[in-house]
């Protein structure tokens, strides 16, 4: 060992050694970002009851009655719940914390470019839709990670535009639209209602998403 360390040929051993240790950590990130691939596939191919759901024209929730999570959501949740339990039992700590981590961005990115910029929302829509995410599919996280929201940034980003009430959503569309070129203006705008990865264009483009939002011109 000592030879190994200090002798005469450290260096050229310790390279050896090094370029090993490279390779397996570049084994190890291919098979992590595989294993995420394929979950979120499992999680994302039994979707499409959800994404097709009636969201355009789902009544306003009775507040006398207690919200549900959308039945079309089942298949979709439970799979999220197995797979997570799964690789817990299966993943050394370190990993599947990087493995939740990383399926949670996929789905937060899928969620907004796959659902939510495909279909529209009534008012009744998006408070469905604002419970089944954050009630719901947050929730399946949350032993997981103390603050959920932002391991779902982009998801709680819209389900604050498409709850706000319709006057706060037009003042900010047209703070939006009238304040083009100031950068700090646009900024304050969407700071103020509580975004916090959502620029102007991705939040315009979701407020489009809302029924009740009158058309521009």
């Amino acid at each position: 060992m000592h030879a190994a360390l200090y002798g005469p040929d450290a260096d050229e051993i310790s390279s050896v050694f090094d370029r090993t240790i490279e390779e397996l950590n570049y084994c190890h990130q291919k098979l992590v970002e595989e294993l995420v691939t394929w979950i979120v596939h499992e999680i994302t191919s039994r979707s499409r009851p959800y994404r097709y759901d009636l969201w355009p024209s789902m009544n306003p929730h009775d507040a006398k009655e207690t919200l549900m999570v959308s039945p079309s959501a089942s298949e979709m949740f439970q799979t999220t719940i197995n797979h997570l339990h799964d690789m817990e039992q299966e993943l050394s700590t370190n990993v599947f914390m990087i493995v939740v981590r990383m399926i949670a961005t996929e789905l937060d990115q899928w969620m907004l470019s796959s659902m939510v910029m495909n279909t529209k929302f009534s008012n009744g829509g998006a408070q469905q839709f604002h419970y089944d995410m954050t009630r719901n599919l947050f929730g399946l996280f949350s032993q997981y990670a103390k603050k959920t929201n932002l391991l779902f940034k982009r998801i709680n980003d819209t389900c604050a535009l498409l709850t706000m009430p319709l006057g706060s959503a037009i003042l900010l569309r047209e703070t939006l639209l009238s304040a083009a070129n100031d950068e700090d203006g646009l900024v304050r705008a969407l700071q103020e209602v509580g975004l916090t990865v959502f620029d102007k264009n991705t939040t315009l483009a979701v407020l489009d998403r809302r029924n009740d939002m009158p058309r521009i011109g």
